[in-house]
């Protein structure tokens, strides 16, 4: 092969997003690898009841979804669907869209990530916060409490009495 196709080559080969089957993104990637593909389904580790014991379990960051890589032109992606685990690859009308290569190396950056402790790091019950997105934008309060995956309880001041309302964790600044 000469040095001047490989550029497109390179430029052919891209991730995709895959719809898995219910709890089957580890058996996705598994048979995925098998057929000699490039997939990952990144994880967390967070807490939840079971029964009546809190556990540390490890989830997928996006249930029922995986990443692939795929060249248009080395790949033959209709042995996708017949994959164990595999539904189909995501797309739109007949369009698959290609995930940016940032957003893969970020993914893969936070795979494994534990996200109680990066909670627990950034704020504690009682911390005053103020809201940055959404409808409460600009809005001060207290910092109550995780309620559940990426979401916390805030108690708000809201027309002369104090609203709980929950939004993203992600839309919530420490007040100093």
């Amino acid at each position: 092969m000469d040095a001047a196709a490989r550029p497109s080559e390179a430029h052919d080969v891209g991730w995709y997003v895959l719809r898995c089957k219910s709890r089957e993104e580890d058996r996705a990637i598994e048979h995925l690898a098998n057929q000699g593909f490039e997939a990952f389904a990144p994880g967390c580790r967070v807490t939840r009841r079971v029964g009546t014991v809190r556990r540390k379990l490890s989830e997928p960051m996006f249930p029922g979804y995986a990443f692939v890589r795929l060249s248009s032109t080395r790949h033959d992606w209709s042995t996708l669907r017949s994959t164990r685990g595999v539904m189909q690859l995501v797309r739109f009308g007949a369009t698959a869209p290609r995930v940016p290569a940032g957003v893969i190396d970020a993914l893969r950056r936070l795979d494994g990530i534990d996200l109680d402790a990066q909670a627990a790091a950034r704020l504690q019950p009682g911390d005053p916060v103020r809201l940055l997105d959404g409808p409460f934008a600009g809005l001060q309060g207290v910092y109550l409490q995780r309620d559940g995956l990426l979401r916390a309880c805030v108690l708000l001041e809201c027309m002369q009495q104090q609203v709980r309302v929950t939004v993203p964790d992600a839309a919530l600044a420490r007040v100093d």
